[in-house]
């Protein structure tokens, strides 16, 4: 069930945190301490303030430690230029510090775009066509794990 609202690319930043926490969980109760490490790794990544339920054992605890020890949340840069003739757009997305490799797409919406680009080792750089009629409006750009998942 996990695995398929991952996979659905509807869930929020803290419902994916929660969700590898309780996949690190799993893994644990299973003895897998490196699908553990990497679940929890996940769920820091996205929510720094993730901590286990009072009931996890000293096991899960070591793991959850490790993982806490080594997370660190990705660093994103995102620069949206408008260009003139012809009119477009210039996207260039830089991330840093994504160990777990969370960040996997951009996501821009807006201005009647809705365009997703895959980043390739952290980071992309594209430009977009825009209407001539040179219309101010909002654009909204954020980063998503490979489901959809906005981050």
């Amino acid at each position: 069930m996990a695995l398929i609202l991952l996979g659905s690319g509807t869930l929020l930043r803290p419902q994916a945190a929660a969700l590898y926490l309780n996949l690190g969980l799993i893994a644990t109760a299973r003895r897998d301490p490196v699908a553990a490490e990497e679940a929890f790794g996940r769920a820091l990544a996205l929510e720094p303030e993730s901590a286990l339920p009072a009931w996890a054992g000293p096991d899960t605890s070591a793991v959850f430690s490790r993982a806490q020890q080594a997370a660190q949340p990705p660093v994103l840069s995102i620069s949206i230029r408008r260009l003139a003739q012809p009119a477009r757009l210039s996207v260039e997305v830089g991330s840093s510090g994504d160990a777990r490799g969370l960040a996997r797409k951009v996501v821009l919406d807006g201005a009647g775009l809705h365009e997703i680009r895959p980043l390739v080792a952290g980071s992309a750089r594209f430009s977009l066509a825009l209407d001539e009629k040179g219309v101010c409006a909002p654009i909204v750009a954020g980063v998503s794990d490979e489901h959809g998942n906005l981050l």
